[in-house]
């Protein structure tokens, strides 16, 4: 099933690698490394996405789970890297929820 994100010009969710949220905007990040930046900020365009697709690791950071590669959260290390290489830091309010997924999932 095609997922829309209900903008302007229509956007398929799958396609969407990351969002990255600075203030009250959001770039966003494509599988075919395109970036769009958009006037919302990043918690607006989140409630627009699909919860099941969509993983939030920390204030400005949103990743598709579907390309999520590796999960490590251990102590103050804590990061998800995505199967294209990106690596990204989960806050501490997130990781408890990031455990969850890692023992649900497996990479």
């Amino acid at each position: 099933m095609c997922n829309l994100l209900a903008l302007r010009t229509p956007i398929e969710a799958e396609t969407i690698l990351y969002l990255e949220g600075d203030g009250n905007y959001t770039n966003v990040v494509f599988t075919n490394g395109r970036r769009l930046l958009l006037a919302k900020n990043i918690a607006s365009l989140l409630a627009l996405l699909p919860e099941t697709l969509f993983l939030r690791l920390s204030k400005t950071h949103v990743v598709n789970t579907a390309y999520m590669h590796a999960v490590h959260i251990k102590g103050y290390s804590r990061y998800v890297q995505l199967s294209t290489g990106h690596k990204f830091d989960v806050s501490r309010r997130r990781a408890c929820e990031m455990r969850k997924v890692q023992k649900n999932t497996s990479f």
